[in-house]
């Protein structure tokens, strides 16, 4: 049924956090030529496997949060590594073909969170692979995830509450590492505040750049702003009000901290400080 796939050219939504990349997800997964899934990190897990199956006996790997022993006698790694990444491309078939059996779908891919390392080896590992990558004004992104943190920190004890200044570095060092993998790829950059103010024309974009042909499905889910669909996801009032409320929420002692921190990447994505 779904034999008109690229399968070696998936499509990853990538961005850091609260930058619109669940918005512009959801939109694609409504498509009926794409097969999206949101952080179902299957391509994550199975490169982890296939890291896995060519590690000899004994040899040790640091690989992020995973601390791997290799099994493999060296004298059957090469060959075993070699099936086992035949059978890992079957097994991505397979998982998606289940997973959208309604759909005669001709892309797949996932909205991916994971670091640039990860990024560069699925890079490797698929050489047709487009990034569309969502970016955002930090300013408003960071203050976006303080907010989100501090409303999950009334319902979970265990949240881990980080502080302002963190935030901006995590936004920057995601930002940082993404830039050489996404300038060394096929890649389009999503800009959150065309996507809010333009939802369909973005959106037309991004059909165009991946192949695939406009769809009413998909504009309607990137217009579908109600409560029912951001489902607590949003931290003000509306996504047309989320854009520059850093003007409005952060005093300037959080705005120069942002722009210090994040400067280099924010210049570079396009968004200027408020002092030269």
């Amino acid at each position: 049924m779904h034999d008109c796939c690229r399968w070696d050219a998936p499509v990853l939504v990538v961005g850091a956090p609260r930058s619109g990349t669940t918005r512009l997800t959801r939109a694609l997964a409504r498509h009926p030529q794409l097969a999206i899934t949101n952080e179902a990190h299957v391509l994550p897990f199975l490169r982890t496997t296939q890291i896995f199956a060519g590690l000899p006996v004994n040899q040790a790997l640091d690989d992020g949060p995973l601390h791997l022993l290799g099994l493999i006698n060296p004298r059957y790694q090469v060959r075993f590594a070699r099936l086992h990444l035949e059978h890992v491309r079957a097994l991505i078939r397979d998982f998606y073909r289940a997973e959208f059996a309604d759909r005669r779908f001709i892309r797949f891919g996932d909205k991916i969170v994971f670091g640039a390392q990860v990024m560069s080896d699925l890079a490797t590992a698929f050489p047709g692979v487009q990034f569309v990558h969502v970016v955002r004004d930090p300013r408003d992104a960071v203050l976006s995830m303080w907010r989100f943190q501090r409303r999950l920190a009334g319902d979970y004890e265990h949240v881990d509450l980080h502080g302002f200044e963190a935030l901006c570095h995590h936004w920057a060092a995601l930002e940082e590492q993404l830039a050489p993998v996404l300038v060394s790829s096929d890649s389009l950059c999503v800009r959150y505040e065309r996507l809010v103010a333009e939802p369909v024309q973005e959106l037309h974009a991004v059909e165009r750049f991946l192949g695939v042909a406009p769809a009413t499905t998909a504009a309607e889910a990137v217009c579908d702003t109600s409560p029912a669909v951001l489902d607590g996801h949003a931290t003000s009032s509306s996504p047309r009000r989320s854009v520059g409320r850093w003007r409005r929420e952060l005093d300037a002692d959080q705005v120069a901290t942002v722009e210090r921190v994040c400067g280099p990447a924010m210049q570079r994505l396009g968004y200027e400080p408020t002092a030269p």
